[in-house]
């Protein structure tokens, strides 16, 4: 593979981290959801593959016909009010281990330390998050870029053995939550870009 392509592909891969960040980094105004509406009306008309085509399809109907305060409401009830009976853990070791700070997050900080990656002093979320993992693997794939002899491995590790796991687990939790419809679907966006980089790695 030549290198444009090479830079075209790190590209895509790190807009689709960038949207996918923005699913949960906070509380959804309206200027978002007019963006992902539009990304989302260009998304169903190409063929990436099967689970991220669906999940995208989903999405737009979704913004088409949630309201915003819908939506808003839905982000505050899984993710922001402390005491909603519908909120769901967003770090893995909430589900591998029964809490928060388990022993799946000392895991990672071995890989982030065999990749020479550090937590940056203005991160408040701890790092098996699924918003710091995101953040992680883009951080991965631009070392990749400014160094052919990074190894490639760190991200192969980090998306099989943490952003995977707890993809399945959210997917899990929000199938039998009432209150998940528009977070769901993004959670299934995810799961398809996840197989679209196992595509990736196999090619580059």
């Amino acid at each position: 593979m030549n290198s444009r392509v090479e830079n075209d592909i790190t590209t895509i891969r790190l807009c689709f981290l960038d949207l996918l960040k923005s699913f949960f980094d906070r509380e959804p105004d309206d200027h978002r959801l007019m963006t992902w509406k539009e990304v989302f009306a260009g998304l169903v008309a190409e063929q990436i593959n099967p689970a991220m085509d669906g999940a995208a399809r989903n999405l737009y109907t979704l913004l088409s016909s949630m309201s915003a305060d819908e939506i808003r409401e839905e982000f505050y009830e899984l993710f922001t009010n402390p005491f909603s009976s519908y909120s769901v853990g967003v770090t893995l070791s909430f589900y591998r281990d029964g809490h928060d700070f388990g022993r799946s997050l000392a895991e990672l900080r071995n890989l982030l330390n065999d990749a020479g990656i550090t937590r940056t002093a203005d991160t408040d979320q701890s790092e098996d998050s699924l918003l710091v993992l995101l953040d992680i693997l883009a951080c991965l794939i631009r070392e990749e870029v400014n160094d052919p002899d990074f190894d490639r491995g760190h991200a192969t590790r980090l998306r099989n053995s943490f952003l995977e796991p707890l993809t399945d687990h959210l997917n899990a939790a929000m199938q039998n939550n009432d209150r998940a419809r528009f977070f769901l679907a993004c959670v299934r966006f995810l799961a398809g870009y996840i197989d679209l980089e196992k595509g990736l790695r196999t090619a580059v």
